[in-house]
């Protein structure tokens, strides 16, 4: 359960600090997450059925249905990259997809957190250099 493991991390944090603030933390808490799948492919897909886990079972799985297609794409782009997706890229996009799905549909946050989750995807199909939905 990669979003439970995540989450349980962010919840520590927020006694502490706030996602914007502390940015620096909250990557780190992915980095020590994502450390523990044997590559980062198996990390994203672990969490994309996490995700999905959440949204079938959940009372609110709106909050998590953009997050699960944003991690989706970040492991498409993850498999069929011809060059190393940085993990940086791939930290930054968990992190705000992740937080996205901390809040209801209806905030504004829950809307900047995904479309800064969705920009973070759409730099590693670049930095990737992913072409046409797969490598030449």
């Amino acid at each position: 359960m990669m979003l439970t493991a995540i989450n349980n991390k962010f919840d520590d944090l927020d006694e502490f600090t706030t996602f914007r603030s502390g940015l620096d933390a909250y990557l780190k808490a992915v980095s020590t997450v994502f450390d523990q799948a044997p590559t980062t492919q198996e990390g994203l897909i672990e969490l994309h059925a996490s995700i999905l886990r959440h949204a079938c079972n959940g009372p609110a799985p709106k909050e998590h249905l953009a997050a699960a297609a944003v991690v989706f794409g970040l492991t498409r782009a993850v498999q069929q990259a011809r060059r190393v997706v940085p993990g940086y890229a791939v930290r930054n996009t968990v992190a705000y997809t992740v937080a996205a799905t901390r809040h209801r549909v209806y905030e504004a946050e829950h809307a900047e957190l995904l479309e800064l989750a969705r920009s973070w995807m759409a730099h590693a199909y670049l930095v990737g250099e992913v072409e046409c939905g797969g490598p030449r």
